[in-house]
């Protein structure tokens, strides 16, 4: 996914996630600066996602055989869990250990996922909001075979203006 326009990061974890269980929890903490402040304040303008984009991304993803689906959902407080009012969107690993093994067309630090998360975090977010809290769910029955391991989580404001 590409998308045009100036980046900045506006929260960031270099979590060595360890994905085995039926499901991870990840408090990502948005960052303190003016920049990153104000564009949390304007995500309840109306016109928002016409100016920007905001990215929710998934760097050094590393494992070994064939990994499950990982559905990702953001904040989810719904009494039924999970829900789709929360779900940000899936990440497919198909070729996680080919790209997470050095050869001569991998450098074997894994793959990157991206999800554009923009309408989501618009819906719930709440002014005052410290963290944002991303659970991720492998669409597997009982444990994976080999863990997933996820260096970096990332969430990025795309300026398009």
């Amino acid at each position: 996914m590409e998308f045009e326009g100036s980046h900045t990061i506006i929260a960031e974890a270099l979590p060595s996630l360890l994905l085995q269980q039926e499901q991870v929890s990840l408090s990502l903490g948005y960052k303190t600066d003016l920049n990153s402040q104000a564009v949390l304040y304007e995500l309840h303008e109306d016109d928002f996602a016409d100016k920007h984009h905001v990215l929710l991304h998934f760097d050094k993803i590393t494992g070994k055989g064939s990994p499950p689906i990982v559905e990702v959902y953001l904040n989810p407080e719904a009494k039924e869990f999970p829900s789709s009012e929360y779900h940000a969107g899936t990440l497919a690993l198909y070729g996680l250990e080919e790209s997470s093994t050095p050869s001569a067309h991998h450098d074997g630090k894994g793959m990157e996922q991206t999800l554009d998360i923009t309408n989501l975090l618009q819906s719930f977010h709440r002014t005052g909001d410290r963290t944002l809290t991303i659970i991720l769910v492998p669409e597997t029955t009982g444990k994976p075979e080999n863990p997933i391991i996820i260096g970096e989580v990332r969430l990025t404001l795309i300026n398009r203006t």
